[in-house]
């Protein structure tokens, strides 16, 4: 198979739920420092040159290019499943594709490893949730046999109902370091009750204390 890893960025607005805690400009910072974190795991995972980040943002095209991955520009913002399709689109020689959002920060390499590894094992579809199972922070898909994109409310049950009602091989994969991304304060707590040494990390200590984790 031949995989790309599709990295979709928001081009305005960064983590506008942490607005009570951090300015603008500190949460472009953040949002920036996740990108990096992120595609410095994807490197280590060997899959940098084949990773392509979809933003309708120049700055965060540019921190893609300086961290050795590729640019699908959007026009302007249309959500996720629109960036996604739009990757699909530009990209036709590759079969597979590997979705992870930007905010991951305490991905590891042997997350992607596994997600992939399953992939290699005949499963059609990988889906990994977000903590609270209604997101979707990792999809692996085909061109060949593709699911129906829906990256709105429930997005991953959305995925699993398209997958089984195509009838596809699919695996739920549940990893930490995937199911937990930076939305909410709560998230935030949870990241920092961690002991990885990461830019964002790091970044995100400077506004303690933050929230107790649930």
């Amino acid at each position: 198979m031949r995989l790309a890893v599709v990295v979709p960025v928001k081009g305005r607005d960064y983590k506008t739920r942490l607005s009570g805690r951090m300015g603008p400009q500190d949460r472009e910072e953040l949002s920036k420092l996740l990108l990096i974190d992120l595609l410095g795991v994807v490197a280590e995972a060997r899959l940098l040159g084949h990773t392509f980040v979809v933003s309708s943002s120049t700055g965060m095209l540019g921190v893609a290019r300086r961290c050795g991955a590729q640019g699908v520009r959007e026009e302007r913002d249309l959500g996720v499943t629109a960036a996604v399709a739009l990757a699909v689109r530009k990209l036709p020689a590759y079969d597979d594709f590997l979705v992870l959002p930007s905010d991951l920060p305490l991905l590891i390499p042997s997350d992607v490893a596994g997600a992939t590894r399953l992939r290699r094992r005949g499963m059609a579809v990988v889906i990994s949730p977000s903590v609270t199972f209604n997101g979707t922070n990792l999809l692996l898909f085909s061109r060949a046999r593709s699911i129906d994109l829906s990256y709105d409310d429930d997005s991953f049950w959305n995925h699993v109902g398209s997958a089984a009602a195509k009838r596809l091989p699919t695996a739920v994969y549940v990893k930490r370091g995937i199911s937990t991304d930076v939305d909410t304060e709560e998230d935030v707590s949870a990241v920092l009750g961690t002991h990885l040494n990461r830019r964002s990390v790091a970044f995100l200590r400077r506004f303690a204390p933050w929230p107790e984790s649930s």
